[in-house]
This record gives structure tokens, C-alpha cells and sequence, in this order.
């Protein structure tokens, strides 16, 4: 199947109400995604906003056929596939092979937003760069405004949450930069999917999404190890990741502070933090020599740390038994209800000395 053969049974399907998200956009939403993407120096172009369309992005399309061909060329079989654009709220990649004839990558908007708008507010706080870029405000302050991202995303849509306006070009490239890591990773793991073959579905759903991280951030270090001299963009596109999967498990402990709820439940997939451990000890094992790696995971992780720490620190205050002790995972393999949901991160994310993720790799090279 071509493009079009693909993007058509995206059409299809979207309308036929197998995805429960709506494939026409409103034209305040239209206005919404648009200056975002000015923001971010995407040309709206790029990008299809007619209301009786879907909004597919012609920039997520080329930038899977650039991943396809990297698989390809490591003797990997990839269907063609095509990327079709949701506009829902929800922080999701889904794809759906068509029986050996193409496959289609379904990517939530909110997934971006959550993410860019998350990245944004990093970038504020986090002193990086040569010469590094001025902070405009604390850790704190960015986790504070990162509980309040995940709060609105928790509600339903990240992209009602009140948006922090960049001041200049420093900071917008550091905040895309992440976000076209995290783009470039999520398309980068549905592909690697595709990749799988039966004896790697016979190991189980957690191995078959670990293998799909393993790779995806393979094909991430793969420019950057190849770099002679530091290149922030490129260690920024390989941090994304780690950064992402915190946000994300951010983003469950506020929904489940939220709802009152102790559980964090998981399905299919390992535990957020259990992926970014993964995850880091992939990184140490390619990237050891690389010194400079490490500081700017650090700085970029430290404000995610002060939100957890944040919200858990208010349920200590909190009378009621609803404690952060008290959190546990919900999760094949992860049965044991004595296990707590943090796994680690208190040592981790919390510990006011050791930013997150930076504590962790010091520790290992240690």
C-alpha cells in the first residue's frame, strides 16, 4: 500500500469509531495548534487543518520514513507505514499492522503538547548550554508548574493548561530539541514493533516493549555517538526519553493523587521508572566516555524531581491515611502489593542532594 492507500484507511477507521477520538478540529483548537507550532518554529504548512479532515502531519510522516529507512539498513523488514494525527488529549502511540500490507501509526496531540509544553518549562529552569542559558526561575518553581501541567492532562486535555511564553530562540531550541527527541523515540519504538518476530512474542508483552525501547533509542544514540565534539541538540534528543517516561510517571501519581487513589495500574507495559532504568543502563553501556551527557540529564530532570517530591511532601501534611507510603504498582510481574510505587525514586528523585536520573548514573559509574 502507498501513502494514500494508508492515510485513506486512517480516515476510515477514525470515522467507523474504532479510535474514540474525534478526527475533525475545531477552528479554536485549529488556532491553538497553530500558534504552538509557531512557537516551535514548525511552519503550520507542514501540517493539514481543513475541519473535515484529519490533521495529519506531513512532518510525523517524514520523519517515520527517515527511522524506516535506519531499520531497513540493519536488515530489519518495515512495512510501509503512515502516521495519522489525533486530536484528542490523551498522552498515546498506537500502531496497527495490516496484515503484512502497511501499517498505521495512530499519535495523540496531547502526547506533544504534554510534552513540549513540559520541555518548555525545563528549559526555563535548567542552566545548560555554552555559554549555559540564564535560568528564569527555580526547579521548584518549574516542578510546581509541571503538577499543574499534569493536573490538566489528568482533567482531560494538557493543552487547556495556561502556557509559558519563551522568551527568545535559546530556549525554544532546547525545549524542540527534547521534543523532537521524544517524537523521533515514540515513532522509533511503534516501528520497532513491526520488527518483531514470533519468538519474541512468545517472551511477552514486557519484553516486546522493552526490545521496542532498546531500539529506539539505539537509532537515537546512533548520531550522537558518532559525534567527535559535543552537540547539546543531539544530547538533548538522547535524554528525551529518560525525561519523558518521568513525565509520564509524573503524570500518574498526580491523576492518582487526584482521584484518591493508592494503585498505580499498569497493563501491558512495565512501570514507567522500571523503562527509564532500562533505559540508562543502555546509555551507560554506549555512551560512558561521554562526560558531558550526564550534568545535562541531570539539570533537566531535577525540576520532575522537585514536583514528586512536591506532591508528596503535601500528602505527608495531608491527616488523612492517604499517604505517599502508601502508594504501590499494579502490574504483571510487579504483583507484590509491598512494593512500592516509587521504586527507588525517593533514593532517586527525592533525595534534595541527587538530581533525578543524575543520582543514578553517578551512582553506576561509581
Amino acid at each position: 500500500m502507498d501513502q494514500k492507500q494508508l492515510q485513506d484507511i486512517f480516515l476510515q477507521i477514525t470515522q467507523s469509531g474504532s479510535f474514540q477520538f474525534p478526527t475533525e478540529i475545531d477552528e479554536n483548537r485549529i488556532a491553538k495548534i497553530k500558534k504552538k507550532l509557531a512557537d516551535a518554529g514548525i511552519s503550520a504548512d507542514d501540517y493539514d487543518f481543513k475541519p473535515s479532515h484529519p490533521n495529519v502531519s506531513e512532518y510525523h510522516c517524514n520523519l517515520l520514513e527517515e527511522i524506516a529507512l535506519v531499520f531497513k539498513s540493519e536488515g530489519f523488514e518495515v512495512p510501509e507505514s503512515f502516521v495519522g494525527i489525533l486530536n484528542d488529549g490523551a498522552i498515546r502511540a498506537e500502531v496497527m499492522p495490516l496484515f503484512g500490507e502497511g501499517a498505521i501509526i495512530s499519535y495523540s496531540v496531547g502526547l506533544a503538547d504534554y510534552a513540549y509544553q513540559a520541555y518548555k518549562a525545563i528549559a526555563c529552569s535548567a542552566s545548560i548550554g555554552d555559554p549555559p542559558i540564564e535560568p528564569l526561575f527555580s526547579p521548584q518553581e518549574c516542578g510546581n508548574y509541571l503538577i499543574q501541567l499534569a493536573t490538566h492532562l489528568s482533567l482531560g486535555d494538557p493543552r487547556s493548561c495556561p502556557e509559558l511564553p519563551l522568551p527568545s530562540l535559546e530556549y525554544i531550541s532546547i525545549a524542540v530539541g527534547m521534543l523532537e527527541g521524544t517524537t523521533r523515540f515514540v515513532l522509533a519504538h511503534e516501528i520497532a514493533h513491526l520488527t518483531q518476530e514470533e519468538s519474541d512474542e512468545k517472551k511477552g508483552s514486557h519484553h516486546l516493549e522493552f526490545r521496542a525501547d532498546a531500539h529506539a533509542l539505539s537509532y537515537l544514540m546512533r548520531r550522537y555517538e558518532n559525534l567527535e565534539e559535543t552537540d547539546l541538540f543531539e544530547s538533548l534528543t538522547c535524554t528525551a526519553p529518560l525525561l519523558f517516561f518521568e513525565l509520564v510517571f509524573l503524570y500518574r501519581l498526580v491523576d492518582a493523587c487526584r482521584r484518591g487513589q493508592t494503585v498505580l495500574d499498569y497493563s501491558d507495559h512495565p512501570p514507567d521508572l522500571v523503562r527509564r532504568d532500562a533505559m540508562i543502563t543502555q546509555l551507560l553501556d554506549s555512551l560512558g566516555n561521554r562526560e558531558e551527557f550526564y550534568p545535562i540529564y541531570g539539570r533537566l530532570s531535577a525540576p520532575i524531581g522537585h514536583a514528586a517530591e512536591t506532591l508528596l511532601e503535601s500528602l505527608e501534611k495531608n491527616e488523612s491515611d492517604f499517604k505517599s507510603n502508601s502508594f504501590r504498582i499494579a502490574c504483571p510481574g510487579y504483583e507484590d502489593s509491598q512494593i512500592p510505587l516509587l521504586l527507588g525514586l525517593v533514593e532517586l528523585l527525592l533525595n534534595k542532594n541527587i538530581p533525578s536520573g543524575a543520582g543514578r548514573i553517578v551512582a553506576e559509574r561509581n
